[in-house]
């Protein structure tokens, strides 16, 4: 999707963008880039409407992915509702960062006990290292002068993953956040690297 808009193909990068969320919802993170790369086209040149074909059609996947919903499941917000429905892993709305924050925490200050203790680990230890592990890369990218979309996709992908409590997947979500390996390859020094 980025590429194609980096080529001027709008309805391409569009439609790419609709079928990112029609996947996966977290495809949603892509709007925000998008109205940045509008917004900077716009101040460089006189607007033109073909931009917008971005934001209709990825609204559109949206709008598709939330019929999808309602059609299968019997509810637009079934990914939202089936994750409130477990009682040990509820998905709740939290502080940005907030639980990936005290895992880490935790896991630096009890290392060993860290290791030893399979559901920590397993479960929230990972997780939190990962999660930070991306932002450190998310501020390298930026050291780096990576491209602003790709950091403004990249900052709302972990800031909308890390949002919910029980971050038992945040190891796999960052995974999407494709300019983190960007900025690792942007590393110089050697050690680094490894």
């Amino acid at each position: 999707s980025f590429y194609l808009i980096r080529k001027e193909k709008f309805i391409g990068g569009g439609l790419a963008g609709a079928g990112a969320i029609l996947t996966r919802i977290t495809g949603l993170n892509m709007i925000p880039a998008y109205i940045w790369i509008i917004l900077r086209k716009w101040r460089k040149e006189k607007f033109k409407p073909e931009w917008l074909s971005i934001l209709i059609l990825i609204s559109m996947g949206f709008g598709i992915y939330l019929l999808i919903n309602q059609a299968y499941f019997g509810s637009y917000r079934f990914f939202y509702d089936e994750k409130l429905s477990f009682n040990w892993t509820k998905k709740l709305l939290s502080y940005p960062m907030e639980e990936t924050f005290k895992n880490f925490y935790y896991f630096v200050g009890h290392i060993a006990d860290s290791f030893a203790n399979n559901d920590f680990i397993f479960t929230k230890g990972y997780n939190s290292i990962f999660t930070v592990s991306t932002l450190i890369l998310i501020i390298v990218g930026i050291k780096q002068k990576i491209p602003w979309d790709y950091t403004i996709y990249s900052l709302s992908s972990l800031l909308f993953f890390s949002s919910f409590s029980w971050g038992i997947s945040d190891a796999r979500y960052t995974l999407p956040i494709f300019p983190i390996f960007i900025s690792m390859a942007l590393i110089r020094k050697t050690w680094l690297k490894y």
